[in-house]
Formats: C-alpha cells, structure tokens, sequence
C-alpha cells in the first residue's frame, strides 16, 4: 500500500492547534492582568480591631486593678485600626485609577460591596436593640426588678436632642456638597464637607460631656446593670462610627484637595455620603428608644 500524503490542511492543523493554545494562554493573562492584587489590609483590619471588644471586657469584667490595662488596650486597638483602614483605602484607589475590571463593573462592584458593608453593620446595630428590648421586657415582667432598672438615673433628653438636631443637620449639609460635587463645584463642595465634618465633632463633643456628667454625677457607668451596659454599648458603638464617618469624609477632602473627583465619577463621596446619612438614621432609633422611651426615674 502507497502511504498517504499529509494535506495542506493536516499540515497546517498542529500549526493551527498551537496558535489558539497560545491565544487562549493570552487572554487568561490578560483576564488575570485584570484583577487587583491580593491585599493584606481587610486581615489585617480584623485582626487589630479584635483589641477594642478585647479592651471593652477587661474593662467590664477585670475589676479595677486591669482597668488600666483595658483602656491601654481599647485606645491601641483603635488607634493601630487606622493604619489597615488606610492602607485598605489607598489599595482600593490605586485598583480604580488602575483601570480594574473598568468603570462600569469597578462602580457595580463597590456600589454593592457598601450595600453589603451598610447590611452587616444594620445588623450589628439591631442586635443590639433586640436585646435591650427583651431584656426591657423580662425586667418589666419581673415584679423584684421593674422597669426602670434600680440604679439607672433619668437621663437628659436636652443634649441627645441637640445632637440629633446636628445630626440632622449634618446630612443636609453632606448631601449639599454631594450634589454640588455632581455639578462640578469643586470649591463649593468642599465649603460643606468642612461644615459637615463641624457639626460631627460637636456631636461627639455633646456625647462625651454627656457620658462624663452620668460617669462623675450620677454614678451611671457601664457596670450598674444591664442597661447600662447597652447605653454605653450602643452610644459609644454610634460614636465610633461617627468617628469613622469623620474619617471616610476626611479622606474624601484630600481627595478633593489633589483633583481625583469628577462631576460623573466620585464613589468615595457618594459611599461617605451615604455612610453618614446611616449613622444619622441610627441616632434617630436611639434617641427615640434609649431616651424618650425610658419610663421614669431611679
């Protein structure tokens, strides 16, 4: 039998074959090229913050000779928290100038990655009320406890109120350098975020008068009973994320300041924008839970 002579198809076909293994090898670096670098703040973020509940149960817990261990250990654990949460947000604005995935899927994707953020922290924040509300409950029921808890003074609703007016306030104030941002007012824009970020340090300053006046005064402290716990939990858990939203707004500032917003693209403003008017929405289910609804005296 004559052998049979190769085509000029089957000649060229491993040809062909090593072309697209190629091609394909191409695009998967090219897709791969896509994706941001792996970062090491989210971990290392989590791993710090653990210090503050840390510093929080030696407090409550560990009597007074450590209560000066646990406040070394809250103020380092949220003082070193800095550090990853600016690294994390300098990574996140080096992947978007980058040119990551593009600008349509980079806005998709932290659009809903603050939706899921803004979710957890909702959670957080409603857990705390589910057990004030059962607790409030059981001790209204309980004839040898009552309801309000002996031991608990009838706090002011003259500053909360003041602070939720500033609050309040704050909010128009961001969503008016927003939308003046959206217009291209640079200038006028950041006018507001500094009026924005006033307001917020007042609102701290009102809650920490409030909490030294309860603390030397009336003797109200974290460890009178459970309500006291939650008072202190869940003011001072809103006050850390006002704290965190004067930061976030801070940053957005410097941005502003070195010309990386656009009228059409500023997510950073609009995610701090947002986080601000939630911290805002969360004093107004405190101040109407915590302070209006007390029910009395000692």
């Amino acid at each position: 039998m004559s052998a049979t002579l190769p085509t000029s198809h089957d000649a060229h076909a491993p040809a062909a074959h090593a072309d697209a293994h190629d091609s394909h090898e191409g695009e998967f670096e090219y897709l791969d090229s896509l994706n941001p670098k792996p970062s090491p703040w989210p971990f290392l973020l989590g791993i710090i913050t653990l210090l503050v509940p840390v510093g929080g149960l030696i407090l409550m817990w560990g009597g007074p000779e450590l209560s000066l261990f646990g406040w070394i250990v809250l103020v380092l654990g949220g003082a070193l928290s800095l550090v990853p949460t600016f690294g994390w947000f300098h990574s996140v604005v080096v992947d978007k100038w980058e040119g990551h995935f593009g600008v349509v899927a980079q806005g998709n994707d932290l659009a809903l990655g603050t939706k899921l953020f803004f979710l957890s922290e909702i959670a957080i924040f409603g857990s705390i009320f589910a057990y004030y509300f059962v607790m409030r409950h059981h001790s209204a029921l309980n004839p040898e406890v009552g309801w309000p808890l002996p031991g608990s003074p009838l706090i002011d609703q003259m500053l909360p109120a003041i602070g939720l007016l500033i609050l309040l306030t704050s909010s128009f104030t961001c969503e008016v350098a927003h939308k003046a941002l959206m217009k291209g007012k640079r200038g006028m824009c950041k006018d507001w975020m500094l009026i924005t970020m006033a307001l917020g340090l007042v609102f701290l300053f009102l809650q920490g008068y409030e909490w030294g006046f309860l603390i030397r005064n009336e003797g109200f402290t974290v460890g009178s009973n459970w309500f006291g716990t939650v008072f202190y939990v869940l003011t001072g858990f809103h006050g850390l994320h006002v704290i965190t939203g004067l930061i976030m707004l801070m940053i957005v500032y410097g941005r502003l300041e070195i010309g990386h917003f656009t009228a059409k693209r500023h997510f950073s403003m609009m995610a701090a924008s947002w986080y601000w008017h939630l911290v805002d929405v969360v004093w107004v289910f405190v101040f109407t839970f915590i302070y209006c609804f007390q029910g009395g005296g000692h």
